[in-house]
């Protein structure tokens, strides 16, 4: 898909993109497929791309691995409960890539160049602390059961 023949959402989308790009010193723009990578600090990326009056903002957070949902699932709804600690944005499982990712859609009518921005910059923010959060449960949900933390050791002598 070319840029003339991006419908007049993309075409929008597609603006706000390159004058955030700008800004930043970035090349942002929608690619063919009508799909923009943004970067972010964190070395998560926000992929961008429009639907019928919307655009559609998904952040990749980790690998979803089958051995290990149990745990994550449970945080992710219990955190996603009424969207309060997300921010609106949603927990979802890509199973097509088997990744989990924090992704949000908003509608484009209250929507302009600044609050495009600020959006999906907050959702990058927001994917970073999710991120680190989703990592520790992981990393709690693999450690031995009844494993024996330094601090719980004694000599035994009195």
């Amino acid at each position: 898909m070319h840029r003339n023949t991006f419908t007049d959402d993309q075409q929008r989308v597609d603006r706000w993109l390159r004058a955030l790009g700008q800004k930043a010193g970035l090349p942002l723009a929608l690619d063919a497929q009508g799909v923009c990578a943004v970067g972010h600090a964190s070395g998560l990326a926000c992929a961008v791309e429009v639907g019928a009056g919307e655009v559609f903002f998904r952040v990749p957070l980790m690998d979803w691995e089958p051995g290990h949902s149990a745990s994550l699932a449970e945080f992710c709804l219990g955190e996603h409960f009424l969207g309060l600690a997300t921010s609106g944005a949603s927990f979802a499982i890509d199973r097509d890539e088997a990744e989990l990712v924090l992704w949000r859609s908003m509608p484009l009518v209250v929507l302009d160049e600044a609050s495009f921005a600020a959006a999906l910059m907050d959702l990058l923010e927001a994917a970073s602390h999710w991120r680190e959060q989703l990592q520790g449960v992981l990393h709690r949900s693999l450690a031995p059961s009844g494993a024996t933390s330094p601090a719980s050791l004694s000599s035994g002598l009195a």
